[in-house]
């Protein structure tokens, strides 16, 4: 009786460590250590079909705003689509999004909240 009593309470007590785990990965991820909230600002543009679709390392399709410190900035959300060709402030979340061969990759805002822009400066 023992032999078959003590394996199930093993695989019974792994799986409540395995649960455990990945619950408080969770709650640090969300609460204790939430992602940096940030602020970009420039032209939203979209980017529907690569400049040359024969070519390796095209970036990614979507929305993006170009931006001296990097290449373009993608942004990801419905509130962006009204904006496109104007000067937006957006804040939101950051992420990564990689071409579809993965290289190169850039960073991508996931948008909490977007403000047109005065145009100067």
């Amino acid at each position: 009786m023992n032999r078959i009593v003590n394996p199930f309470i093993a695989v019974s007590f792994f799986i409540a460590g395995v649960l455990s785990c990945i619950s408080t990965y969770w709650f640090v991820k969300t609460y204790l250590l939430p992602p940096t909230a940030i602020e970009i600002r420039g032209v939203l543009k979209l980017q529907t079909e690569p400049s040359d679709p024969s070519a390796t390392s095209n970036p990614p399709n979507g929305y993006f705003v170009e931006s001296t410190a990097t290449d373009r900035f993608y942004v990801t959300g419905d509130l962006v689509k009204p904006y496109v060709g104007s000067l937006v402030l957006i804040k939101g979340t950051l992420s990564t999004v990689c071409s579809p061969d993965l290289h190169p990759c850039y960073p991508e805002l996931q948008v909490k909240q977007v403000i047109q822009a005065p145009s100067g400066k």
